[in-house]
């Protein structure tokens, strides 16, 4: 028995709409409403492993475990005395060119106490050329607004 137009059009919204909670959710759909235009560039070398960025709301301390290369995991951490992060994520995209989603989830580690600490896993794809410079955005959520900052950042 042939389905009904009317239940193949109900049946592809449902799937168009699952689809669509799912790419919100996995946060992709979000760092791509991000406020970029209103991105502030930070001074930030994680050549040292460790940066402060001045944000609204206060300081937030980034660091990562060990130098950042290509198909490499790395670990980054963050915090903050403020307790305004409700979500973090970080965003690394080809500075001239395209390179691909490479978008991190931070996650929460201790909400507790006078530190909010947050954590990443990621890595970041190999490049043809010796070098590559990378933009690097972090985008922190809180109650009322994202904030967006980014840095460059040169990787052999």
């Amino acid at each position: 028995m042939p389905i009904s137009k009317p239940l193949q059009a109900f049946t592809a919204l449902l799937l168009l709409s699952v689809a669509l909670i799912i790419w919100h959710k996995s946060g992709d759909l979000s760092y791509l409403l991000s406020p970029r235009v209103n991105s502030v560039e930070v001074p930030c070398s994680l050549a040292t492993l460790t940066c402060t960025i001045t944000t609204k709301q206060g300081a937030v301390q980034l660091s990562v475990n060990a130098k950042i290369k290509p198909l490499t995991p790395f670990v980054f951490s963050m915090h903050s005395e403020h307790h305004f992060i409700q979500n973090a994520r970080i965003h690394f995209e080809g500075l001239e060119d395209y390179m691909g989603l490479n978008n991190f989830s931070f996650m929460p580690i201790n909400e507790n106490g006078d530190l909010q600490q947050f954590i990443a896993h990621g890595s970041i794809p190999v490049c043809t050329t010796a070098s590559k410079t990378w933009r690097v955005t972090i985008n922190l959520q809180n109650q009322h607004n994202t904030e967006s900052y980014w840095f460059k950042l040169q990787v052999l």
